[in-house]
């Protein structure tokens, strides 16, 4: 590790391409912290929009908005169990209706062959 640092520390092409990896890789972050803080306004305008749509008062401090976000969350959390639910039901049925067929085409098949003996 040593070597390495020293090895940098020595050239100047390893210190200019060193100074450039930094800059790229701190470019990059933040790049990702603009975009989670622009993302997170946007959620913030979407929700004060919902809001207002709904007819429920803006909340004024941390508070408020925790337990509006919180309550609004298990709202959508209870009926997207519902929509998963009913769709297991019904994925459930259809595999139930098609191995009662192919149990049936079975048994057809096995009646067919013992009556050709």
């Amino acid at each position: 590790m040593e070597s390495i640092i020293e090895l940098i520390g020595s050239n100047p092409v390893y210190q200019a391409i060193t100074v450039i990896l930094i800059l790229i890789l701190v470019y990059g972050i933040m790049k990702k912290i603009i975009k989670l803080v622009i993302s997170i306004g946007i959620l913030l305008v979407l929700y004060s929009i919902y809001l207002n749509y709904t007819d429920q008062n803006l909340p004024i401090n941390k508070e408020e908005l925790k337990d509006s976000l919180s309550e609004n969350v298990d709202k959508v959390k209870d009926k997207a169990k519902t929509a998963v639910g009913g769709v297991l039901e019904n994925a459930k049925n259809e595999i139930i209706d098609e191995i009662e067929k192919k149990t049936d085409n079975l048994k057809k098949e096995n009646s067919d062959f013992k009556k050709s003996k």
